[in-house]
């Protein structure tokens, strides 16, 4: 049996999309088998020691890790940490950026801008050995929404997926830390939201905010790499 997954939560969604669909922790508690605690560290809550942790997941987040926030450093303190201890440990959009800076990655804005709505992302030969992506083809739709990114992978952060738009789209750290650029908690409605909620800031970039919202489709496989995190990389308890 699966102990709890802490939900670290980086963050607040927009409030046009909580009116509708929550807040990131509850996305989590959805997607996710069994318990979830959260904790909020972008308002200075502390998580526990890795030592204590089953496993544990940092959400997305409108803000930025080049905001360099002072809970933004102490939450890669705590990532090195739960590397060296063997925490299963999975970072989300934002959450995958911080846990590359953790360990050295740069994160910048995307030349290429946003990268939104349905798209595609291909496993590198390293990732499609990998426990995360157990059972998924090699190409596959997730659903997206970020102007940051790593651009590259940088001595232990190996890229397990990439596409045109990103070089790294999920990484691995060690033998438990992963991160995954895209959402696999998203639904469509959340990922359509997303557009939707930055329309004016999308129109200001050159970009069709109703376009990309009607483009959005069903990713039902990205969920395996939310059950693969628990099957594999989670300790029992």
């Amino acid at each position: 049996m699966h102990g709890p997954v802490l939900v670290v939560k980086a963050g607040d969604t927009l409030p046009g999309i909580a009116a509708v669909c929550q807040d990131y922790d509850a996305w989590f508690a959805r997607a996710l088998v069994g318990p979830t605690v959260v904790c909020q560290a972008h308002r200075g809550e502390r998580p526990p020691p890795p030592r204590d942790c089953h496993a544990a997941v940092i959400t997305g987040s409108p803000h930025s890790v080049l905001d360099d926030a002072p809970w933004m450093r102490d939450l890669c303190d705590w990532i090195r940490r739960a590397e060296e201890v063997g925490m299963p440990l999975l970072g989300v959009c934002f959450g995958h950026q911080l846990v590359g800076h953790a360990f050295g990655c740069p994160v910048e804005r995307n030349p290429r801008g946003w990268e939104l709505g349905t798209r595609e992302v291909s496993l590198t030969e390293e990732g499609r050995g990998d426990p995360l992506f157990e059972g998924l083809p090699d190409t596959f739709f997730v659903q997206m929404s970020h102007r940051d990114h790593l651009s590259h992978g940088l001595g232990r952060v190996r890229p397990l997926a990439t596409n045109g738009h990103s070089a790294v789209q999920a990484l691995a750290v060690g033998e438990a830390v992963r991160g995954v650029q895209f959402h696999p908690e998203a639904d469509p409605t959340i990922a359509s939201l997303f557009i939707t909620a930055r329309a004016q800031t999308l129109r200001e970039a050159g970009l069709d905010p109703e376009a990309l919202a009607g483009s959005v489709a069903a990713t039902p496989l990205p969920a395996r790499v939310l059950a693969n995190f628990q099957k594999n990389f989670a300790k029992r308890g």
